[in-house]
């Protein structure tokens, strides 16, 4: 065989390869593509493939939780940063959201769980300083620790929890896992927990550590 044929030869394979990666990351994009649904609109979130996403988006979320909670355990070895970054990445998937509130009530009734919540704004560092003087609070006490809370609304806002949410309840400075008969069955009344929702779906709830 001369060096022309057998360049020839090994160029066939390569792009035989080539394309048969190509296809192959295709299908998997297409994969990714079809189960994040990123077209997704609020009308589909109520058929079946909606809620697959859903299922999809909230098991990510668990996934990271769990993996920042071994962060902070005294043997964790997780990289925070980037857990950080995929957690501010998955926030930016359509239908997904987070926000801070109080919980001003929770209430039992034939087995359906509902939170009503007062939802607020969190700044810290020189943001703190600059909302609180802008709210007319220059002397707020917590920001001697850091932070502001700014409650610019009274509205109360009622979402309902199923038993599969996932609770992070804090153990001093520490967040833990809690079972949902727990968290239920205890006093939350006042009580400042993140919220992460997919469509109209509670996913997470985490409690913030206020220094």
């Amino acid at each position: 065989m001369n060096r022309r044929t057998f360049i020839a030869r090994i160029g066939t394979v390569v792009l035989a390869a080539s394309l048969a990666l190509n296809v192959y990351f295709y299908t998997r994009n297409q994969d990714l593509h079809n189960s994040l649904s990123l077209q997704r609109t609020s009308e589909q979130s109520n058929t079946a493939e909606g809620e697959v996403y859903t299922q999809n988006v909230a098991e990510m979320i668990h996934l990271i939780s769990t993996l920042e909670q071994a962060k902070n355990s005294d043997s964790g070895e997780v990289d925070a940063e980037q857990l950080y970054k995929l957690r501010m990445n998955i926030l930016k998937l359509p239908e997904v959201e987070e926000k801070l509130a109080f919980v001003k009530n929770l209430s039992n009734s034939g087995g359906a769980v509902q939170l009503d919540l007062d939802e607020v704004e969190w700044f810290s560092g020189d943001e703190a300083e600059a909302a609180a003087k802008k709210d007319g609070k220059p002397d707020e006490g917590s920001l001697a620790n850091g932070f502001y809370i700014r409650n610019s609304s009274e509205d109360i806002e009622s979402v309902v929890l199923e038993p599969e949410v996932l609770i992070a309840e804090l153990d001093g400075a520490r967040l833990k896992y809690v079972p949902f008969n727990d968290f239920i069955t205890s006093e939350v009344k006042e009580r400042l927990f993140r919220i992460t929702a997919v469509g109209e779906k509670v996913v997470m709830l985490e409690e913030a550590y206020r220094p």
